[in-house]
């Protein structure tokens, strides 16, 4: 095998290596089985189609650094000894092993409830709902998306307790069956980086596979809370008066971004009234207090406080703009809505939030 296919190969698995602290070696190896490469870090594996004979497992970063060093045209490999020797055009390199009995990742043995094909729509769905994953592994519905499946449609949830967003693709998505599950983030993100033509996703019970061309990648799936996102939306979104989100104010965001830079605290004060909107902002490097037009019969009126960032960052996606009850801003646009909610005024999002009722169940996400 040509080692710039090697390295290609790799370089697709890589995503999931685990880190080399990982307690299980084998987690920071590449595992090679006859055709297929693989690396696997105990929540995704990507699984690469690649013809190298061998039926071992390679430490992931020193495997790479060797062969992108090496200068040798071909890869030759040799498993001897207990370790593997690499040719390395003027020599050999010997690196450590580990066999095929140490493996921990199997292909899920299941039938798919949904499948999918990773269409323009559904990539917007990942990227724009990954802007609210949160980091908190002891509650899946802030550390990855939620797939809620119906019969007839898809729709996609998020939140790190400050933010929510949801995504409804258009058009119609045929199961055989109700579904809730979450897709861990790091597993969305790997998706959309190896995302090609004509890719699918088909998710199970327990398992998310997405094929796309040479690349498999599997995917743990983390257990939902059914109906806990649906309750927050209507309370906050369908009272909601939108209107047209203005170009300005993004102007004025980037701003307040820039004097909150080095605040603890990123203060950002909109007020929204009668034809005009008043940004103002106040740290170590400045204060603003600019204004936006309105229209003079626009809907949208109260005052917010929250940070800039997760202003900004919603804003090249939106093209409505809505102020609730709650003080929380709400943007919309296409299948998109995001709720930004009114505690968000620090860099880091809060711990826990307010309680509120949705559906009977309470939640300690803020909206």
């Amino acid at each position: 095998m040509k080692t710039s296919e090697m390295l290609t190969a790799l370089g697709l698995a890589k995503s999931s290596l685990g880190p080399n602290d990982s307690q299980m070696q084998v987690l920071t190896h590449f595992c090679f089985v006859d055709d297929i490469i693989y690396a696997y870090n105990d929540i995704t594996a990507v699984v690469v189609e690649a013809q190298t004979g061998l039926s071992c497992a390679l430490h992931g970063e020193t495997l790479m650094g060797i062969l992108a060093v090496a200068g040798a045209e071909e890869v030759k490999i040799k498993l001897e000894g207990g370790g593997a020797s690499l040719d390395v055009g003027n020599g050999w390199v010997k690196i450590p092993v580990l066999p095929k009995e140490d493996f921990l990742f199997t292909f899920p043995d299941e039938d798919p409830v949904l499948e999918l094909t990773f269409t323009d729509a559904m990539a917007a769905a990942f990227e724009r709902c990954l802007m609210s994953v949160g980091t908190d592994t002891l509650r899946p519905e802030f550390s990855g998306i939620t797939v809620q499946v119906n019969k007839d449609s898809v729709v996609f949830y998020s939140t790190d307790n400050v933010s929510a967003t949801r995504f409804k693709p258009e058009g119609k998505f045929l199961s055989r069956k109700t579904m809730t599950t979450v897709i861990p983030g790091i597993a969305c993100e790997q998706m959309l980086k190896l995302r090609g033509p004509d890719t699918k996703i088909a998710l199970g019970e327990r398992a998310g596979v997405m094929s796309a061309g040479q690349v498999t990648l599997v995917t743990k799936l983390l257990p939902a809370v059914v109906g806990q996102f649906e309750g927050i939306f209507a309370k906050h979104v369908e009272p909601s008066t939108f209107c047209p989100l203005p170009v300005e104010l993004g102007r004025e965001i980037a701003k307040a971004v820039v004097l909150l830079g080095k605040e603890s605290v990123k203060r950002c004060v909109l007020n929204f009234g009668r034809g005009e909107a008043t940004v103002s902002a106040s740290g170590v490097l400045g204060s603003m207090k600019t204004t936006v037009p309105m229209p003079k019969n626009q809907p949208v009126n109260g005052l917010v406080i929250m940070s800039p960032e997760l202003i900004a960052r919603i804003l090249p996606y939106a093209d409505t703009i809505a102020v609730n009850d709650q003080s929380s801003l709400v943007f919309q646009k296409g299948g998109m809505t995001h709720i930004i909610s009114s505690s968000a005024v620090s860099s880091k999002p809060p711990t826990k939030g307010n309680k509120v009722d949705a559906d009977g169940l309470e939640e300690d996400i803020p909206f």
